[in-house]
């Protein structure tokens, strides 16, 4: 018996020393993997558009609305313009109902946010004036996400066309 128990106590000893022996002779490798992503400028507008209430005959300023216009950073934009909409008699905007007209401007804000309006009906913003470009790309310069541009929105006083349900639509044309 004796003979039996040191076999197996000397086979146990060999299994142990073989366990080490395989972990000692392990290795390891190491490597690396690429992680890419390519960033493309890209902006965005959007807007709930303006409105104006009850008109009466009496001149209405609008400026709680925004065109919101999102773009990554550092993003160069050219030019932002707006369209003088459906409607228009040469380069005055005007809402529709049926075959009634009922005149408005939207004139372009001013200050570094382009959060300030003008009197109402001294700068117009259409297709060929606009915020300029520059002021549009320092609102980018440092962090992209989405920014606030007022609409400055007025109706001139002294109009009384028929009674109804004025609309118009506006396109926004944002050059980056």
């Amino acid at each position: 018996m004796n003979f039996k128990r040191t076999t197996t106590h000397l086979a146990l000893a060999l299994g142990g020393l073989l366990l080490v022996t395989d972990a000692a002779l392990a290795a390891t490798a190491t490597g690396t993997f690429p992680v890419t992503a390519t960033v493309a400028n890209t902006c965005t507008v959007s807007s709930t558009g303006v409105a104006f209430g009850s008109y009466t005959g009496v001149a209405v300023a609008n400026t709680a609305n925004n065109i919101v216009v999102t773009c990554n950073k550092g993003v160069t934009i050219a030019s932002f313009f707006i369209g003088n909409g459906a409607n228009p008699s040469g380069t005055q905007k005007q809402m529709a109902f049926g075959a009634e007209r009922l005149a408005y401007n939207i004139d372009v804000p001013t200050g570094a946010a382009l959060s300030t309006c003008p009197v109402a009906g001294t700068n117009s913003w259409n297709g060929t004036t606009g915020p300029a470009g520059a002021t549009l790309t320092a609102l980018f310069a440092t962090t992209g996400g989405a920014k606030n541009v007022a609409i400055c929105a007025s109706i001139p006083a002294a109009q009384f066309p028929a009674g109804g349900a004025y609309a118009d639509t506006i396109t926004m044309t944002l050059t980056y």
